[in-house]
């Protein structure tokens, strides 16, 4: 922010830091979603996002639900946007909210533990893979995929045809 604004202007401004960090888990309990319940429980949609919009345009920074609020929108903001960019299968399930049905209403979907598993192992497959000297090194200890199949990923050359089938844009 200090390079889009002059230092008079940045110094005006009146911070706020967020009581959370920008993992899931804390997003969820800020969100105070109940213990048995994770984002699988929670609804994504084009009515939810605009809601959360709304809210957040309208909120005061003093509102004691301030930090609920936004850990709530992050979690429809970050899952509907950027994890559709990241994740093939989570978009074409996400992409289906953007069509209204006959009666012209936007139907909602909840990620399942699929997509939620994804999400997660992301950074650690990603990570796994850069450390291997070649695809068919065995990893210390290897990945479960949250599919309900219990399948595991055990090297670099699963993770490269992981990413092949999952990610959206060209493997790098």
């Amino acid at each position: 922010m200090k390079k889009i604004f002059s230092s008079e202007e940045y110094k005006s401004f009146d911070f706020h830091p967020l009581a959370f960090t920008a993992s899931y888990g804390h997003l969820e309990g800020y969100a105070k979603l109940a213990p048995e319940k994770s984002r699988m429980d929670f609804s994504l949609g084009l009515a939810t996002f605009n809601s959360y919009i709304c809210e957040l345009c309208g909120l005061d920074r003093t509102d004691r639900k301030r930090d609920y609020l936004i850990a709530r929108a992050f979690l429809v903001f970050v899952q509907m946007v950027p994890e559709c960019v990241r994740i093939k299968k989570f978009q074409q399930r996400v992409s289906q909210v953007f069509q209204p049905d006959e009666d012209g209403i936007f139907p909602t979907l909840n990620p399942n533990m699929f997509d939620i598993k994804c999400q997660l192992n992301w950074e650690t497959m990603s990570e796994r893979t850069l450390e291997m000297k070649n695809l068919t090194d065995k990893f210390d200890k290897p990945l479960i995929l949250g599919d309900g199949k219990g399948e595991t990923v055990e090297c670099a050359e699963h993770v490269k045809q992981l990413l092949h089938i999952l990610k959206s844009k060209k493997l790098s």
